[in-house]
């Protein structure tokens, strides 16, 4: 019949066209995938890419795949990281450059002073042998003193250039502590400075690094003398304390309070600063070195002030470490 050839052609027409269709859809669909990859993939190894550079790894660069717009865009950003990494390295060696120009003048100007006073201490005792034998004790035990004087400067710079690791060993506290001020009792008393120490009893031993503690000790207790130049008072303290919200004592805390002027409030946030002082003579590295060795043995340092009445350095140390 001619209606059933004219209704079969009409399917097949409607078949061949759905079957047309299926295949540019499909067509469609494979060629916008492949162009999606061309363009979303080098997009996504950059954006990976830009997220390594901006947390510092500056020394890797992005392939370039492409040499469309995509493709100049990661060729850009490559050069940008290179004259990133440039830079980086200019200011590092800048700073370096600038630190160690810091340090020589501060070790120039500070150490003048002592071997000034120690050359003329020494002409005097070669001129005048008549000298009272009182006198001549005194002039060495002021020798003496710069020499020391100048022993804590270059243990100051060289702790801050190359800070070595601890050696780390279960020692007595308040013992390393008397040897310190065993060491230093002729100068506080040549400065008029009384002492008091008010160590606990029966502390247990606690690990720590016997040399770097007792330098970083002796700082402290050198700038407490330096803020009483007309006398005054130095209370030492060791206790037991529980630190923050813990239950138990868990630290060691070891309080060095002066009589001395005090601190203005302005200076206590930049104490921990390089090369920052007030003093005349002064490297500005001897609290930065105490924060260094405090924190390297999981400590920490505070410090309270208060301008007329003194200035109390709290220093923590872990009973275990």
């Amino acid at each position: 019949r001619p209606m059933d050839q004219i209704a079969d052609m009409k399917r097949q027409v409607t078949l061949l066209m759905l079957g047309i269709a299926a295949v540019v859809i499909l067509l469609v669909a494979l060629i916008s995938h492949l162009i999606g990859q061309n363009l979303t993939n080098p997009i996504k190894e950059l954006v990976q890419f830009t997220r390594r550079v901006a947390k510092g790894n500056l020394d890797q660069q992005c392939e370039v795949k492409t040499h469309d717009e995509i493709g100049a865009l990661t060729v850009a950003f490559n050069q940008m990281t290179r004259n990133l990494r440039q830079s980086r390295n200019e200011l590092i060696q800048a700073e370096r450059l600038a630190t160690a120009g810091k340090m020589a003048a501060s070790f120039a100007h500070e150490i003048r002073n002592p071997l000034s006073s120690m050359r003329m201490l020494a002409q005097m005792l070669m001129r005048k042998k008549e000298l009272p034998e009182a006198r001549r004790e005194q002039s060495m035990r002021y020798i003496l003193e710069e020499i020391e004087r100048i022993d804590v400067i270059v243990k100051g710079l060289m702790d801050f250039a190359r800070p070595a690791a601890l050696e780390l060993a279960p020692h007595d506290l308040n013992q390393a502590l008397q040897e310190v001020l065993d060491l230093m009792e002729a100068n506080l008393s040549h400065h008029q400075i009384g002492l008091a120490r008010k160590f606990a009893p029966n502390l247990p031993n606690i690990p720590f690094d016997r040399d770097k503690l007792k330098q970083a000790f002796m700082n402290i207790v050198l700038n407490a003398m330096d803020a009483m130049p007309n006398s005054g008072t130095l209370e030492i303290r060791t206790t037991a304390a529980r630190h923050d919200s813990t239950r138990y004592p868990d630290k060691v805390r070891i309080d060095v309070a002066d009589t001395g002027m005090g601190i203005p409030s302005e200076n206590l946030d930049r104490l921990f600063e390089p090369f920052f002082t007030t003093k005349s003579q002064g490297t500005g590295l001897g609290l930065v070195n105490a924060k260094r060795v405090l924190e390297q043995h999981g400590g920490e340092i505070r410090i309270k002030s208060e301008v007329g009445k003194g200035t109390t350095v709290s220093l923590w140390l872990p009973l275990a470490s």
